[in-house]
């Protein structure tokens, strides 16, 4: 399963970081630049708490998801019913009974006789009427699985975009008001990734951080 970027927000953010204060009225330009702030966002992503916590629960779902699909991988020959009886003792992991697991395992070993069915009567020069039949019907079921993986798959991959969308959107705004009110409170014009500044600036990562995981 092709999984999406993690957090896009961080190349954004890792670039240019701006924040402004509102200059008063008629301010003259003649006047002395304000300090710079800097953030160190490599530290912010290791050390904010909620994103460590989150960068973890999406693995763990994409992970799911994509045992899931190889579960289902995994009993595609056999028939709806016992695709679905499959499915839900394998869901049940180290829950499932010895009966359960017993069954887990008849079930895993039909649908390995059916792929190997599946490919001996595929190389067969001369199959008999009854294994023609029984090709067209591995064949026909293998097709089926294919579509339904598939259309799995791209829900599946949604899913996936859509947490990462809402969570990144989150924490992107997080760290953005925490570096807004620590830099107002410094009375800092700008602050830029630590990476983007050469010499020099007012290191406020400890000040975010803090801000972040209280």
């Amino acid at each position: 399963m092709r999984k999406p970027a993690f957090w896009p927000w961080l190349v954004a953010l890792g670039l240019l970081l701006g924040w402004f204060l509102t200059r008063p009225a008629g301010m003259a330009q003649s006047q002395p630049a304000l300090p710079i702030g800097v953030v160190d966002m490599q530290r912010i992503v290791k050390e904010y708490q909620r994103l460590v916590q989150e960068d973890k629960a999406f693995k763990e779902f994409a992970r799911n998801l994509e045992e899931d699909l190889r579960a289902r991988l995994t009993v595609r020959l056999l028939s709806q019913q016992e695709q679905e009886e499959y499915l839900r003792l394998w869901k049940k992991g180290p829950q499932a009974t010895a009966e359960e697991q017993k069954r887990l395992r008849e079930l895993e070993e039909k649908a390995k006789q059916a792929e190997r069915r599946l490919e001996e009567l595929s190389q067969k020069p001369d199959p008999s009427p009854q294994e023609k039949q029984d090709l067209e019907r591995l064949r026909k079921a293998a097709l089926e699985a294919q579509g339904r993986l598939e259309q799995l798959q791209q829900e599946y991959q949604r899913q996936l975009e859509e947490r990462n969308r809402t969570v990144s959107e989150q924490l992107d705004r997080n760290i953005r008001n925490a570096i807004s009110f620590v830099a107002g409170a410094k009375n800092l014009p700008l602050v830029l990734d630590r990476e983007a500044v050469l010499f020099g600036g007012v290191d406020i990562t400890n000040e975010v951080l803090a801000e972040l995981n209280k």
